[in-house]
């Protein structure tokens, strides 16, 4: 093959090579001026690996999503801050917020699914309200944490002696606003009210004129005064009042 028939394609060849410097060197360029989608959703994940692990004390999977590959945003010379808006939840579908303090700053609100997978207590027969729970009454159960909406117990300890505010079929989550604690103080018994002053401590006899549960406040009536004086249930039987 002559010269004459290789010069025009080794003039090709230069013009390709030199197109793909160019371009690598754009390439190279943008990332170093914008902030790159693979940063901004590594510090997503990492923050609400840290939230769940502190508020659920398990290893959540967490998917956080998809970024528009045309976002451009200004390289940030401070370190992201992450956090999670008004509103915002650590289970299920949620919103993180990552914002950038530098002289170009930005917040940007990434989509993210948080899923966490543990054993609660549920159910294990239909409860009744008013029914003082047992420990037949209840089981651990792996459930989804992001299905569940309100407060959830994984000590049957807590749960057990204590009664139903409503009725629960089998399966139920059981949660600490539908507890309530025993009555340790019955309306119209004789209790021993226990009253500070000082440093110093009396003991009375008096009626309670309520129902009272471990910590609640309650009123009671001096057998001797006949005065009525408000004291706190601190166990079966007993008030204590703080003057």
């Amino acid at each position: 093959m002559s010269d004459t028939t290789l010069q025009p394609r080794r003039t090709r060849y230069r013009l390709i090579e030199l197109f793909l410097s160019l371009l690598l060197i754009t390439s190279s360029q943008a990332s170093d001026t914008f902030q790159s989608r693979e940063s901004i959703r590594s510090a997503v994940h990492k923050f609400m690996l840290g939230l769940t692990e502190r508020e659920h004390n398990a290893t959540a999977e967490i998917k956080v999503g998809r970024l528009d590959p045309r976002l451009r945003l200004a390289l940030c010379d401070q370190p992201l801050e992450t956090f999670l808006p008004a509103g915002g939840r650590s289970l299920g579908n949620t919103t993180v917020g990552i914002r950038c303090h530098s002289k170009k700053p930005w917040t940007l609100y990434v989509p993210t699914q948080i899923s966490i997978s543990r054993e609660i207590l549920v159910s294990t027969r239909p409860l009744q309200r008013g029914e003082t729970v047992t420990t037949k009454d209840i089981q651990l159960e792996r459930r989804n944490l992001a299905a569940i909406r309100d407060s959830y117990l994984i000590d049957p300890a807590i749960a057990v002696g204590k009664r139903l505010k409503r009725n629960l079929p089998t399966g139920a989550v059981l949660t600490n606003s539908i507890l309530i604690s025993p009555n340790l103080i019955k309306r119209g018994e004789q209790v021993t009210v226990l009253i500070e002053s000082a440093g110093i401590q009396v003991r009375a006899s008096a009626k309670a004129v309520m129902d009272g549960a471990l910590g609640e406040t309650i009123r009671v009536r001096n057998i001797t005064s006949k005065q009525f004086v408000e004291g706190i249930v601190v166990s079966r039987g007993v008030v204590q009042v703080n003057r």
